[in-house]
């Protein structure tokens, strides 16, 4: 089981990741070998894989919306094939007005 290996590489979603907050916690995942799969609305979201897989861990990234359930199904079921499974939700998204 992947939750009781101490040595499995973890996956890790973060949503909003692609600025900001975001994006940090999508590097510093990577930088602690995570695999991360990443999704935002904003188009920019397509680069930050490139750059994670730097690190030595696979990336992904998806544009879409976290709103929608649909959109979220196919996200979390692409990471989880991926990858294995998902250890860790980094929940980020937001919007301000």
């Amino acid at each position: 089981d992947r939750a009781d290996a101490d040595d499995a590489v973890r996956a890790v979603i973060v949503t909003g990741a692609a600025v900001g907050i975001g994006t940090a916690y999508a590097k510093a995942m990577a930088r602690e070998g995570c695999n991360v799969a990443v999704i935002d609305l904003r188009p920019e979201i397509a680069a930050l894989p490139t750059e994670l897989e730097r690190q030595g861990v696979k990336a992904f990234a998806m544009q879409g919306d976290v709103s929608d359930p649909a959109t979220v199904r196919r996200f979390v079921d692409a990471a989880a094939a991926r990858f294995g499974g998902v250890d860790i939700l980094i929940n980020n998204a937001g919007q301000c007005w």
